[in-house]
Protein backbone atom coordinates (compact mmCIF):
# COMPACT_ATOMS: atom_id res chain seq x y z
CA UNK A 1 0.00 0.00 0.00
CA UNK A 2 2.65 2.51 0.99
CA UNK A 3 4.66 1.90 -2.15
CA UNK A 4 1.55 2.36 -4.31
CA UNK A 5 0.78 5.62 -2.50
CA UNK A 6 4.38 6.79 -2.98
CA UNK A 7 4.26 6.03 -6.71
CA UNK A 8 0.83 7.63 -7.14
CA UNK A 9 2.00 10.85 -5.47
CA UNK A 10 4.82 10.97 -8.02
CA UNK A 11 2.45 10.42 -10.97
CA UNK A 12 3.86 6.94 -11.61
CA UNK A 13 0.33 5.61 -11.76
CA UNK A 14 0.81 2.58 -13.99
CA UNK A 15 3.35 1.21 -11.52
CA UNK A 16 1.14 2.23 -8.61
CA UNK A 17 -1.80 0.31 -10.09
CA UNK A 18 0.24 -2.89 -10.31
CA UNK A 19 1.35 -2.52 -6.69
CA UNK A 20 -2.11 -1.71 -5.29
CA UNK A 21 -3.58 -4.70 -7.14
CA UNK A 22 -1.01 -6.93 -5.43
CA UNK A 23 -1.85 -5.36 -2.06
CA UNK A 24 -5.56 -5.91 -2.63
CA UNK A 25 -4.96 -9.60 -3.32
CA UNK A 26 -3.35 -9.91 0.12
CA UNK A 27 -5.60 -7.58 2.09
CA UNK A 28 -8.78 -6.21 0.46
CA UNK A 29 -9.34 -3.18 2.71
CA UNK A 30 -11.51 -0.18 1.93
CA UNK A 31 -8.56 2.23 2.07
CA UNK A 32 -6.78 0.20 -0.59
CA UNK A 33 -9.84 0.42 -2.85
CA UNK A 34 -9.94 4.19 -2.37
CA UNK A 35 -6.32 4.46 -3.44
CA UNK A 36 -6.98 2.24 -6.45
CA UNK A 37 -9.88 4.50 -7.39
CA UNK A 38 -7.64 7.55 -7.14
CA UNK A 39 -5.00 5.85 -9.30
CA UNK A 40 -7.52 4.84 -11.96
CA UNK A 41 -8.89 8.37 -12.06
CA UNK A 42 -5.36 9.73 -12.49
CA UNK A 43 -4.90 7.29 -15.38
CA UNK A 44 -7.91 8.84 -17.15
CA UNK A 45 -10.45 6.21 -16.08
CA UNK A 46 -12.84 8.22 -13.87
CA UNK A 47 -15.76 5.79 -14.18
CA UNK A 48 -13.59 2.86 -13.05
CA UNK A 49 -12.21 5.02 -10.26
CA UNK A 50 -15.71 5.91 -9.09
CA UNK A 51 -16.65 2.22 -8.98
CA UNK A 52 -13.66 1.51 -6.74
CA UNK A 53 -14.68 4.35 -4.42
CA UNK A 54 -18.25 3.05 -4.25
CA UNK A 55 -16.96 -0.46 -3.53
CA UNK A 56 -14.78 0.92 -0.74
CA UNK A 57 -17.73 2.64 0.90
CA UNK A 58 -19.94 -0.44 0.61
CA UNK A 59 -17.26 -2.62 2.23
CA UNK A 60 -16.53 -0.26 5.09
CA UNK A 61 -17.52 -1.80 8.40
CA UNK A 62 -19.20 0.09 11.23
CA UNK A 63 -17.39 3.45 11.56
CA UNK A 64 -17.38 3.12 15.35
CA UNK A 65 -15.02 0.16 15.02
CA UNK A 66 -12.58 1.85 12.64
CA UNK A 67 -9.30 3.60 13.34
CA UNK A 68 -8.86 7.27 12.51
CA UNK A 69 -6.52 6.20 9.70
CA UNK A 70 -9.15 3.98 8.07
CA UNK A 71 -11.87 6.61 8.45
CA UNK A 72 -9.60 9.23 6.92
CA UNK A 73 -9.46 7.27 3.68
CA UNK A 74 -13.22 7.13 3.48
CA UNK A 75 -13.74 10.84 4.04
Amino acid sequence: FNLALFLHRRQRNTEALDIIDQALERKPEAAYLVLKGDILTALGQPAAGRLQHQDAISRAPDPATQSSWALGWLA
